[in-house]
């Protein structure tokens, strides 16, 4: 759940902007003229010290004029929200040549498997069933890599040629049914539950260590965020 902010909020929040990525439609291939533009802004953790929007919910303003949506968070609570299976959108935003060096493999678990068709089985019983199908498909192919022992290369590569598909996807839409899509989802998930080794955790103290130190070295951020990052990442919960 996002928490959403006045104009205000967003013109003090992104003074503390350290990079931002692209996701949602634009990211698919899949935009039309009247698609918004999804941007994640990443905050140095200072903007949230201290303060009342210090919480584990991202932070979320559209802009109108421009029609953008911005979601605001920081390298800690987006790491924390993956790992926590509350999101499919932070591990999409991985597939960011930005985070190229992060193994994104270490973050294919059952939470993840599970957020992808539990939101699944919710935009199908919402008519929304292009999202529907995404879902399902994306949950598909990471529970593949995951079978098959994919490496973040070969992971990424096959994530980018899904991408590929979602504006035939999208046009097909309406060829759709929701109940085939929440059975798919419903089937995929009992597969799942069966199986325990999606439900090892694979990031130990040695992968903690390297992500974060492969995002403190991006030059964009400064040595009061990488001294935060490397002191707080031991906080995550898993």
């Amino acid at each position: 759940m996002n928490i959403f902010l006045e104009k205000e909020e967003y013109i003090y929040l992104k003074e503390y902007i350290v990079h931002h990525s692209l996701f949602g439609s634009s990211v698919y291939g899949c935009e039309n003229h009247e698609s918004d533009l999804d941007i994640m802004c990443f905050l140095n953790e200072n903007a949230l010290q201290n303060n009342i929007f210090e919480n584990q919910h991202q932070l979320q303003y559209y802009c109108e004029e421009s029609n953008i949506d911005y979601i605001f968070t920081t390298f800690k609570q987006f790491f924390n929200n993956i790992l926590k299976g509350d999101t499919t959108i932070n591990f999409e935003i991985l597939v960011d040549e930005y985070f190229s060096n992060i193994d994104i493999t270490l973050f294919i678990d059952y939470k993840l498997l599970m957020c992808y068709l539990g939101l699944a089985k919710r935009d199908s019983k919402s008519g929304e069933l292009f999202h529907a199908k995404r879902g399902v498909e994306m949950a598909k192919l990471l529970k593949y890599c995951y079978d098959e022992k994919l490496n973040n290369k070969q992971t990424r590569k096959t994530i980018t040629d899904l991408y590929n598909t979602f504006n035939e996807l999208k046009e097909n839409s309406k060829k759709l049914n929701s109940s085939d899509i929440f059975k798919e989802a419903v089937d995929l998930q009992k597969e799942i539950k069966n199986a325990p080794k999606y439900k090892v955790n694979k990031i130990g103290e040695k992968e903690q260590y390297s992500i974060w130190k492969t995002i403190t070295d991006k030059p964009e951020l400064n040595s009061i965020m990488q001294k935060i990052i490397e002191s707080n990442f031991n906080v995550i919960k898993y």
